[in-house]
């Protein structure tokens, strides 16, 4: 009976360990295998083409000339005779400075001339009488001597008078304010019944012609009369000069636009100065990695990557151009995954315009 139990427990035992084999085998076969990773990189064959360099200011938009008119005596602006954005001609009358007073003051002037013409004529009868008697001996030499002096003053009164109401007319030719050239009315500050102070700007006047001025950093930014600006990638002008005088420590430019601009005088616009341009072996800027030792791109060798030493000869907007150049093709991407190309394994090609 012993024997009998004893069979059927290693029976048993044999048949649980067949099942138990059989699951571990089944479970094996359907875990899942590991693949290789392929990585993916695009790439472009470098290509002869002119590309251009560029820096970018923010240039202020303002008048060739510009012009504040004030008055050069206090006087209440009695007519203002143009508005905002006028176009107006040189020598054109735009205000009118109250001249009531100055013409009140010449009119009391001239009748103190007349008076004093006459009392001039007075004297010099007195004078000519009081000659006559002292060569007769009827009068003393004091007497004489008195009425000379007399004489003289009254003459000296007479162009005193004179220049009072020549400085008041000259006023009066300041109490019209012309334009000084042709040009566009900019601001009005004060308007018809305001006090006019000397000093104080009644109207200012820009030129129609336009000038486009920004500041840089002369040892930095390489900017030399000549070069042209862009404006949106259009040409919009050159450079015409370099201010002798800093701004705020900064050196200015000078542009002189092809083309007016519609916008107001003292917008700021964005320009691209093209510090250089030149033709030659030609990559897009996102195949470059930046090394401390210098910069480099990774060109393909079959089915590896191998880094290459290069000097950036212009820099563009998408492309630059390389010195030495190279014939096979170059990888495009991060410079975090460039770095890394030649440590990949398998490495898959997307060569031309595709992309990952």
């Amino acid at each position: 009976m012993k024997k009998i139990i004893l069979t059927i427990l290693i029976i048993l035992l044999i048949a649980a360990g067949i099942t138990l084999l059989k699951k571990r085998q089944h479970s094996i076969a359907s875990a899942p295998v590991a693949v290789p990773i392929n990585y993916t990189v695009e790439t472009i064959t470098p290509k002869t083409m002119t590309v251009t360099q560029t820096k970018t200011f923010l240039a202020k938009l303002e008048a060739q000339n510009s012009a504040a008119l004030s008055s050069k005596f206090s006087g209440k602006i009695g007519k203002l005779l143009v508005h905002e954005n006028q176009k107006v001609q040189v020598g054109q009358l735009l205000v009118h400075i109250d001249s009531q007073e100055i013409s009140s003051n010449i009119a009391a002037l001239q009748a103190k001339l007349k008076a004093a013409r006459k009392q001039r004529d007075y004297n010099k009868s007195q004078h000519e009488r009081n000659t006559i008697l002292f060569k007769a001996g009827g009068l003393s030499q004091e007497v004489l001597e008195a009425s000379e002096v007399t004489l003289c003053s009254a003459t000296a009164a007479i162009k005193e008078l004179k220049q009072n109401i020549k400085g008041f007319k000259n006023q009066l030719n300041y109490c019209d304010i012309r334009a000084p050239f042709n040009g566009i009315i900019g601001t009005i500050y004060l308007r018809q019944g305001d006090l006019a102070t000397p000093g104080k700007t009644i109207i200012s006047v820009n030129s129609q012609p336009q000038k486009l001025t920004f500041s840089f950093m002369a040892e930095a930014a390489h900017i030399t009369a000549g070069q042209t600006v862009l404006v949106q990638k259009e040409q919009v002008g050159k450079i015409t000069r370099i201010y002798a005088d800093a701004k705020n420590s900064l050196s200015v430019a000078e542009i002189k636009p092809d083309k007016p601009f519609h916008q107001p005088c003292g917008s700021y616009i964005t320009i691209e100065v093209v510090t250089k341009t030149a033709t030659g072996c030609a990559v897009p800027i996102q195949t470059l990695l930046h090394r401390k030792q210098g910069t480099t791109i990774m060109v393909q060798q079959k089915k590896h990557f191998e880094e290459k030493a290069v000097q950036v000869v212009v820099t563009g907007k998408e492309f630059i151009l390389i010195s030495p150049c190279v014939s096979s093709p170059v990888a495009v991407a991060s410079e975090a995954k460039l770095s890394l190309l030649p440590s990949y394994g398998n490495v898959r090609v997307l060569a031309g315009d595709q992309h990952e």
